[in-house]
């Protein structure tokens, strides 16, 4: 009997968040609203290490323009563990890699925060960085965010799977992860 796996990670769009400054007049693309890995077998695995295997990674590119200049700051939930890392059926999770930030067509270095009034970045984090559950990516110049219209990055998504996702299950298995990415706004 011959055992796959069907994978599915989806990334959805919203445009609010209650009790902040609506994000109404600015916009959000992504290069690939949903990202479909189709079926998974043992063969796509990258790497593996204590049991957990990560599969192929895929790049969106994340594009948020608003008319008028503010800091700017895209907020990424979806249903995540205790830790805060992204759920990938029962069995896995779902990394998402933050790279490549420019801000009005200049390069920055990419930033998260939990602080969704002034957003400010934690101090220290690597480029890039992974992002969790009630995370923020922000443009960063001197421990700030920066001010700008148009925002864009890469966020590099892939999964990870514990061995025990390739056994004991149906021939076809569909997993699937579900994220929104939300525009905050803090005008100057």
């Amino acid at each position: 009997m011959k055992t796959q796996r069907v994978i599915k990670v989806a990334t959805f769009l919203a445009f609010c968040l209650p009790g902040l400054t609506l994000a109404e007049d600015c916009q959000i693309t992504l290069s690939q609203p949903i990202v479909d890995y189709k079926q998974l077998k043992r063969d796509d695995i990258v790497t593996s290490q204590q049991s957990w295997h990560k599969l192929p990674e895929r790049e969106v590119t994340v594009n948020v323009f608003c008319p008028d200049k503010q800091k700017l700051a895209v907020l990424l939930q979806g249903n995540a563990g205790e830790k805060g890392r992204f759920r990938f059926g029962q069995n896995g999770g779902v990394a998402v890699k933050i790279d490549d930030m420019n801000v009005d067509g200049k390069s920055y270095t990419v930033g998260k925060t939990v602080d969704q009034l002034n957003f400010t970045p934690e101090s220290g984090s690597p480029s890039p960085f992974y992002l969790r559950n009630n995370e923020a990516v922000v443009a960063v110049e001197n421990n700030q965010a920066v001010t700008g219209q148009q925002m864009t990055f890469t966020a590099t998504i892939f999964p990870v799977l514990n061995e025990s996702a390739f056994s004991n299950n149906a021939d076809q298995t569909t997993l699937e992860s579900d994220f929104s990415w939300k525009i905050l706004q803090n005008n100057p």
